[in-house]
């Protein structure tokens, strides 16, 4: 649930943010619309994909556990 309010605080900042930079002049609305909902629209696809298809992402460069070490038994049986 904390999950879902952060996103909308997030979201509802982003389109806040969008409006005074329509107002500016620094976005128009169509290209404000694209990038903004079509952004969510994409991550939302991707995660919906990531569950069907069951994909695990892993960290890039190879990153492995280290071995365990090996217990020294110090004489116990």
């Amino acid at each position: 649930m904390i999950f879902v309010l952060l996103t909308f605080v997030v979201y509802n900042n982003l389109i806040n943010l969008g409006q005074s930079w329509i107002f500016v002049g620094l976005i128009s609305f169509a290209n404000l619309l694209l990038a903004l909902h079509g952004g969510v629209f994409l991550l939302g696809l991707g995660w919906l994909a990531k569950r069907h298809f069951n994909w695990v992402l892993r960290p890039a460069g190879g990153w492995r556990r280290p071995a365990a070490a090996a217990t020294v038994n110090e004489g116990r049986p």
